[in-house]
């Protein structure tokens, strides 16, 4: 009798899941990878992988199985996992584009953004490929530089790729960090109408509606961002909206809370300073405010904002020595300059 080792143990213990196609042991190992990949094409990506595993524990040295297990990690959440399977790819064969694409997209969702840039840059140093050129830009954009994210959106589209929601959505994230609001506004809508479904949607559009002043409309968004993924960002946002409504008490309620859901989120509590010093409680502002300045030490806002309640609190020089700090980070806030006039007269 022919000795079965443990992997084949293994295979022949999950034997009764799958049909036999014959009795060769080739056969039943094309039977399994035909099984995986049938649960992979329908979206089963755990019943996937378990039998990649299987696959893989019988001959590690099958590399398409090891890159559709990290595949199938990949669509799980596995992130970890995944960079692993692709990284013994890899080992292999380092120009395995399709493979250090899925490690760049396991870095780019585990957060090692740096990794990703890394990866990607790897591949369109030798290739224009849309695809990485989108997910690129994505990777720039979560470490703030829209200008390189813009650059890849453009070449994404040069070397072939679709106007797709998916970079209007890119393309209105990149307007945000500019601050170019109005044309944020009509590509995450443009994006909304091409079916993107977006947790964040609502949110941006909130926080854009916002900035331009139409305070209804942001509202609207915000409160429906904060039934689908309530944040500490769109609680706190949502206040500073209630407040330009005058809605004062439930704006300090709802800032109250985004302090709770993070407390070291420092627009929770300029809006809660913000909501205290329209209730004329001019100490807790100065408080909240204080907060706000500590984890944000280069807005400049935050500074004004805090000079306007020490100045109601005739507190003249803390208010004077807030105005100039505000007026160093941002020398054309008028506001800050006319306070700081009005003080000392």
């Amino acid at each position: 009798m022919k000795h079965l080792t443990t992997p084949m143990l293994l295979l022949l213990g999950v034997s009764l899941l799958f049909p036999k196609i014959g009795y060769s042991q080739q056969a039943e190992l094309d039977a399994y990878y035909e099984k995986a990949a049938a649960f992979q094409d329908n979206g089963q990506w755990d019943e996937a992988a378990q039998v990649y595993n299987l696959l893989l524990d019988f001959n590690p040295m099958m590399d398409k199985a090891r890159f559709n297990r990290g595949y199938c990690h990949l669509q799980s959440g596995r992130y970890v996992s995944a960079k692993a399977d692709f990284e013994q790819v890899l080992l292999k064969n380092q120009y395995d584009f399709e493979a250090l694409e899925m490690h760049g997209l396991a870095c780019f969702y585990n957060g090692e953004f740096g990794n990703a840039i890394q990866d990607f840059s790897a591949i369109l140093e030798k290739q224009d490929n849309p695809n990485v050129y989108l997910y690129r830009a994505r990777t720039y954009l979560r470490i703030g530089d829209a200008d390189a994210a813009f650059f890849d959106i453009q070449n994404c589209l040069e070397f072939g790729g679709s106007q797709t929601g998916e970079i209007a959505w890119i393309y209105g994230e990149i307007m945000m960090a500019r601050k170019q609001y109005p044309m944020a506004i009509d590509q995450f809508l443009t994006a909304g109408r091409s079916g993107i479904k977006n947790p964040y949607m609502d949110y941006n559009l909130g926080l854009a509606y916002y900035q331009v002043g139409q305070i209804d409309k942001s509202i609207s968004h915000l409160e429906a961002s904060n039934q689908v993924l309530p944040t500490s960002a769109s609680f706190a946002q949502l206040a500073l909206a209630k407040i330009k409504k005058g809605e004062l008490e439930e704006a300090k309620s709802l800032a109250v809370k985004a302090v709770g859901m993070d407390w070291q989120n420092p627009t929770a509590y300029y809006a809660n300073g913000m909501a205290c010093l329209h209730l004329n409680q001019y100490e807790q502002a100065v408080e909240k405010l204080n907060k706000a300045v500590v984890m944000e030490p280069e807005n400049a806002e935050f500074y004004y904002q805090r000079a306007v309640a020490n100045a109601r609190l005739g507190n003249r020089i803390s208010a004077q020595l807030d105005c100039q700090k505000a007026l160093v980070i941002d020398p054309n806030k008028t506001e800050a300059s006319n306070l700081y006039a009005s003080i000392g007269k």
